[in-house]
Order: structure tokens, then C-alpha cells, then sequence
């Protein structure tokens, strides 16, 4: 079955999606594994579909600040003063 892995890292905080039977390709600063699982049928889904977002543990999306999501992510920049 070709489906996918879940790798956790010491220093990564979110999952890195990978083929199974790949190679997981990691960055130096990424540390070492500290858990790895396959994915379940509802993660390979929205895998495939290409919708895999990158979501911490607190259910905050990889890189984002504020509370909403997309341009309202930074509020205090919305209007041009």
C-alpha cells in the first residue's frame, strides 16, 4: 500500500509528511526523530487532495501570528497610515 508517514522531529514542532518506503530528507537543524507513525485514512485524504496544513500543538498553522488567518493575520498592519 503506497501511503504516507508522519515524522516528528526533536526540534520541528510539526509533523513532516513523507511517502512510505521514502527516505525522509531532514534538515541539519531539525534533530532527531522523536516519533514517527503512518498517516490515518482521514490525513491521507486531505493529503492528497493537496489541503495538508502544517498545524502545531496548540492547533496554531505553521508561521501564523494573530488569531485569524490569512491577510487579517497581522491586524495592526491592515490600514496604511
Amino acid at each position: 500500500m503506497s501511503g504516507y508517514r508522519l515524522i516528528w522531529y526533536a526540534n520541528r514542532n510539526t509533523p513532516r509528511v513523507v511517502k512510505a518506503g521514502s527516505k525522509a530528507k531532514k534538515k541539519p537543524s531539525e534533530g532527531k526523530v522523536v516519533k514517527s507513525r503512518a498517516a490515518n485514512a482521514d490525513e491521507v485524504k486531505t493529503i492528497r487532495k493537496g489541503k495538508w496544513v502544517r498545524v502545531d500543538k496548540n492547533g496554531k498553522k505553521a508561521g501564523q501570528k494573530g488569531y485569524g488567518t490569512g491577510s487579517r493575520v497581522r491586524p495592526q498592519f491592515k490600514y496604511n497610515k
